[in-house]
C-alpha cells in the first residue's frame, strides 16, 4: 500500500476547489502531529475521492484512526 500525505491529497483536491484554506490549515496542524507519533490513521470520505480524481465537494475532512491509537490521537486534536 502506498502512503501518501496529505500534502498529495490536498494538492489534488485543489485542482477542483479554492475554498479550503480553512480546511488544509486544519489538517496540516494534525496530520505531521499523527506521523510524529506513528499513529495509524487514513483520510477517508470526500478528500479521499478527491485524491483519485472523482469530483467531490466537501467542508471536512473524515480520518479513520486505528483502536489502538484513538486516545492518544485524541489529545493531538
Amino acid at each position: 500500500m502506498t502512503s501518501l500525505s496529505f500534502a498529495d491529497i490536498f494538492t489534488n483536491a485543489m485542482e477542483f476547489t479554492e475554498d479550503h484554506a480553512l480546511l488544509r490549515r486544519t489538517c496540516s496542524s494534525f496530520c505531521p502531529q499523527f506521523n510524529s507519533k506513528n499513529l495509524r490513521y487514513m483520510i477517508v470520505g470526500g478528500y479521499a475521492l478527491i485524491f483519485h480524481k472523482y469530483i467531490r465537494n466537501t467542508m471536512d475532512v473524515d480520518i479513520l484512526i486505528h483502536e489502538d491509537d484513538f486516545e492518544e490521537a485524541k489529545q493531538v486534536c
